[in-house]
């Protein structure tokens, strides 16, 4: 079977016989990386469980941390942990609890607290008992009643595979990126390719104003915006860039069901681009706010004062402060579901 008839099958919801099961290949945070580095390791006891020593000796061949043979302490990187970045964290305390008090589930108070003043050891914990459980992205959202979908920021695109058994049959996905599908995976091809849905390339970065940003380029080709990128810098590349309101406008839409942004450090800008459309159609939102620590704060609290009558949660899909996601919900369509 190929990935297409796969993605044609799962569309069948009277089908009882058969499972499928999408891969988030390239989903470096997800249980199918995990798997592969870990599962002779894991334990299971009503939940998955796996021993801190075994969790940081995998991080370690990640090189994500740091363990002294002579001593077994370990070091991991500050910068990979809000909780050890107390200069930035302390001065902004008040909009944290901000934050933390207009959030609408104790679940969601729960993850954005230890993600912000958490033990490394804590995310650990945390990231291993729900690894097997659910994907970035993929709650909160009610996607069968999503018909016109935004999808700022691409590169892999190994959400797509998930957005299509989820998506009703008629959806149209906008997919914006400055560097478009040149990176899609060839799996995450195949499901476009057989998908019913409609998904669009756009080749812009989505930003505040009209004109050019300048993005840092990493090995694998993706690139990610910086406070104060380096013109001397020979990684930087300069990409055409818009808000989301002009190309909403431009486009004529009607109406625009769902946001969805993780765009490397451009997302606070994106969403200042986005004000109208927002305001507009109420569409809901799942939205990247940990690219820079004050995203933590300054993003929520954006949505939350420009989005009233939503319901907000947050999503926290690694061992690390990345892959953070911020739900917004209008309490109209949930109502009317």
């Amino acid at each position: 079977m190929t990935c297409g008839d796969a993605a044609r099958l799962i569309l069948e919801p009277d089908r009882e016989d058969i499972f499928i099961l999408p891969l988030p290949l390239g989903d470096m945070w997800s249980w199918w990386d995990f798997s592969e580095r870990f599962f002779d390791r894991i334990d299971y006891d009503s939940g998955v469980k796996i021993s801190i020593a075994d969790f940081s000796e995998m991080l370690s061949e990640m090189n994500r941390i740091e363990i002294f043979q002579d001593t077994g302490n370990i070091r991991v990187n500050n910068d990979s942990y809000l909780s050890h970045q107390e200069e930035l964290i302390v001065p902004h305390q008040d909009k944290i609890f901000e934050v933390m008090s207009r959030l609408s589930d104790d679940t969601s108070r729960e993850t954005y607290a230890r993600v912000m003043t958490g033990s490394p050891e804590q995310s650990w914990n945390h990231y291993c008992s729900r690894i097997f459980e659910t994907v970035q992205y993929f709650e909160f959202v009610d996607y069968e009643n999503c018909e016109v979908v935004i999808n700022g920021g691409v590169f892999d695109g190994f959400e797509t595979p998930f957005l299509v058994p989820r998506l009703p049959a008629n959806a149209v996905v906008h997919n914006i990126d400055p560097l478009g599908h040149d990176h899609l995976t060839d799996y995450v091809k195949n499901w476009i390719n057989a998908a019913p849905q409609k998904f669009y390339e756009h080749r812009f970065a989505l930003a505040r104003e009209e004109g050019e940003l300048s993005f840092s380029a990493y090995d694998d080709g993706q690139v990610r915006r910086h406070d104060d990128p380096n013109p001397e810098n020979d990684r930087m590349r300069v990409y055409p860039a818009r808000p989301l309101d002009d190309f909403v406008s431009e486009l004529g839409l009607e109406s625009v069901d769902l946001i969805m942004f993780d765009l490397e450090g451009g997302d606070g800008a994106a969403i200042l681009g986005a004000l109208e459309t927002i305001k507009k159609f109420r569409p809901r939102l799942a939205l990247s706010i940990y690219h820079f620590p004050a995203d933590f704060w300054d993003i929520p609290l954006a949505i939350m004062n420009m989005c009233p009558h939503y319901d907000f949660h947050i999503g926290h899909y690694s061992f690390e402060r990345w892959e953070t996601i911020l739900y917004a919900l209008p309490k109209e369509r949930n109502e009317a579901n």
